[in-house]
């Protein structure tokens, strides 16, 4: 009889909070994220000599639920999904 497949992070582990994070080679500046995000201060509008961008200001504020992932025009929104010992 064979062990049953388990599905998580390995023995020993334990999964962290996502960590949101703006791909700057995708973000076009449309602040979506920073509108739909429901954590205020988490995504804030920032500009540089490239133009206008979203910063993540504080990662352990974020929840988690995807609204700014799956929302974003480019997806230059990600989620990092950390584990720890």
């Amino acid at each position: 009889m064979e062990a049953p497949m388990v599905y998580g992070p390995p023995a020993g582990f334990v999964r962290n909070k996502p960590s949101v994070y703006i791909d700057r080679d995708y973000c076009i500046g449309c602040m979506k994220c920073v509108r739909l995000c429901p954590q205020k201060h988490v995504l804030e509008p920032t500009r540089d000599e490239h133009g206008p961008y979203s910063h993540v200001t504080d990662h352990m504020l974020c929840a988690g639920c995807g609204l700014c992932l799956q929302n974003c025009p480019t997806h230059a929104v990600r989620i990092k999904l950390t584990l720890r010992e």
